[in-house]
């Protein structure tokens, strides 16, 4: 599974009242996925005051999902990003799947780990044919 790489000519900018049309039409497609904030954690202090953890999950966007509830935020999800490509277990009889998918909000340390994988599996003397 390797990362393509573009260079792309165009940037577009997309306004945030827009951005559930552009999911709907997206997920038409595509398994859209974004994160989501979950319910953290909270850490009691020494000095009387809780300090809240907030988790975020990357959750399939569903067209009745209301566009405020992904969360674009500054921190990466608990979930790492190689889940989506890399399964703990896997069938030995593969599943004749073309679903494509579309990850938004991933950030830039988990897109730099999938090509320190992809240097794994497919650089070097030996490549992994399954990955």
């Amino acid at each position: 599974m390797e990362l393509i790489e573009e260079e792309l000519d165009e940037l577009y900018y997309l306004k945030k009242e827009k951005l559930g049309d552009f999911f709907r039409s997206l997920s038409k497609s595509h398994e859209l996925y974004a994160p989501f904030r979950a319910d953290g954690r909270k850490i009691p202090c020494d000095f009387n005051f809780v300090l809240p953890i907030e988790d975020y999950l990357f959750k399939r966007w569903l067209p009745e999902d209301k566009k405020n509830d992904v969360d674009f935020n500054e921190y990466r999800s608990v979930e790492p990003l190689r889940s989506f490509f890399t399964s703990p277990k896997e069938n030995l009889r593969p599943e004749a799947t073309d679903r494509k998918i579309a990850i938004f909000g991933a950030k830039n340390c988990d897109l730099f780990s999938l090509k320190i994988q992809d240097f794994v599996f497919l650089e070097g003397e030996f490549s992994d044919p399954l990955y």
